[in-house]
């Protein structure tokens, strides 16, 4: 499918549109690509700590204005938490803490979360 023109999943064109159709990536916001490829698309998240994020989830919080307000949270252990100034190819995500402090409730002792 790497050779083909339309080889992504996409929506076709409007809110009005429900269904993914194959689309080439010509003014598509929205893409869905394989993920089996001899030449994957990798998506890197730049810590500070050089760790890992696992199922990455970022926002922008309204409440810092003069901080970093990109938060980015990662699954496994204590649900790290990372922030950053910005968002770009050349920025880095610090390491604030952690989601999850003490005490923990009994239920959440163990530290093993993946999504």
């Amino acid at each position: 499918r790497s050779d083909c023109r339309d080889r992504f999943l996409t929506f076709d064109s409007d809110c009005s549109v429900h269904t993914l159709v194959l689309g080439d990536n010509s003014n598509r916001s929205f893409l869905l690509h394989p993920v089996s490829s001899d030449n994957p698309v990798v998506h890197t998240i730049a810590t500070s700590n050089k760790q890992g994020c696992a199922d990455p989830f970022v926002w922008k919080d309204p409440d810092d204005t003069i901080g970093s307000p990109y938060k980015i949270i990662c699954t496994g252990g204590l649900l790290p938490l990372y922030s950053s100034g910005a968002i770009g190819r050349g920025e880095s995500f610090a390491y604030e803490g952690v989601m999850l402090g003490n005490p923990k409730p009994e239920w959440a002792a163990d530290s093993n979360r993946w999504a």
